[in-house]
């Protein structure tokens, strides 16, 4: 179909745009461009195509993610809590705090018998999560096994 249309269409306006033709040669480029647009097009800069985003304060976020670090050891004490940090999980994360402005947040992680805090951006923080649920096990063992 497009070798078809690149032979009655397209060969034929170039050939005379040569000079003496029917019509100069922008003419005939611009005739083939539009010709090969497809019949449908989309208008990118309109505002109807546009989403909206809701702004967050990054106050705000670091509330809702130290009410969520509370939910969490709430749900489940003995469970291990770990963020997502600019792409890098981060396990264990012992304790969350908020700094006083609300843009910082003080993340203690343990590393076996040993304690480490980190500083970070609220903006860097995606997900906090817990694992290793202790869930009783619906078979009962006798004593001895």
């Amino acid at each position: 179909m497009r070798q078809v249309f690149l032979l009655t269409v397209a060969l034929p306006c170039l050939l005379f745009a040569n000079g003496e033709g029917l019509e100069p040669k922008e003419e005939a480029s611009a005739q083939i461009a539009t010709a090969v647009e497809p019949e449908f097009s989309f208008d990118f800069g309109s505002d109807h195509s546009q989403t909206e985003k809701t702004v967050v304060e990054p106050k705000d976020r670091a509330e809702d993610f130290e009410e969520a670090f509370k939910a969490l050891k709430r749900a489940n004490p003995d469970a291990k809590i770990y963020a997502i940090v600019e792409g890098q999980s981060v396990e264990d994360v012992v304790d969350l705090q908020v700094m006083p402005n609300g843009t910082l947040l003080v993340l203690t992680i343990r590393y076996g018998r040993q304690e480490e805090t980190r500083v970070v951006k609220v903006e860097e923080v995606d997900y906090l999560g817990h694992r290793g649920f202790k869930r009783e096990s619906p078979i009962r063992y006798p004593d001895g096994w």
